[in-house]
């Protein structure tokens, strides 16, 4: 029987590629890369700087990234990685230390359709809406808190005078 192989690329220190660079399985990139990248996996070692358009199933960045990504699967970001662009990624793994300044943009799982609505309009349903209305109209503390002036005449002891209670109405005596 024979073994299924893996085909492996590596770009090495000290190469520099410009254009279009195309990939099957694993591409580990340590040199440097301008222009388009389309691939499975590839991992740019600390070496590494990539500056390109990619489109890859899953991102391992190590080194430096700059450009736009679109990561199927997954982009990993190591704690020696720098990426800069626009991200559309399905899983992103930042690694303390890694560093991403970039626009990003997840992907979600499909789902049937309506299956993310379901959930968001059974909560509504079920919360009662006429006790907090009635806790909201039924307390108001500033009809029930005492004003300033009584508080310290009856804290004195001296009860309030008619002429201070006609005075806090409105009406004068003649």
């Amino acid at each position: 029987m024979l073994k299924k192989t893996e085909t492996f690329s590596v770009l090495d220190v000290g190469l520099t590629m410009e254009g279009t660079l195309s990939c099957k399985g694993k591409m580990v990139i340590k040199g440097t890369v301008k222009g388009t990248l389309v691939g499975e996996t590839v991992i740019i070692g600390q070496e590494g700087e990539v500056f390109a358009d990619m489109k890859v199933g899953s991102l391992t960045v190590g080194g430096k990234f700059v450009g736009n990504i679109r990561a199927m699967e997954k982009l990993v970001i190591l704690s020696t990685g720098n990426c800069e662009g626009k991200v559309t990624c399905k899983d992103l793994v930042i690694e303390p230390g890694g560093i991403l300044n970039a626009e990003v943009i997840c992907l979600s799982v499909k789902q049937e359709p309506g299956a993310d609505k379901e959930p968001l309009q059974n909560p509504v349903k079920e919360l009662p809406s006429k006790p907090v209305k009635e806790q909201s109209q039924s307390q108001n503390p500033v009809k029930e808190a005492p004003e300033p002036s009584e508080n310290k005449e009856t804290n004195s002891g001296k009860k309030p005078s008619k002429k201070s209670e006609a005075e806090k109405s409105g009406k004068t005596e003649s």
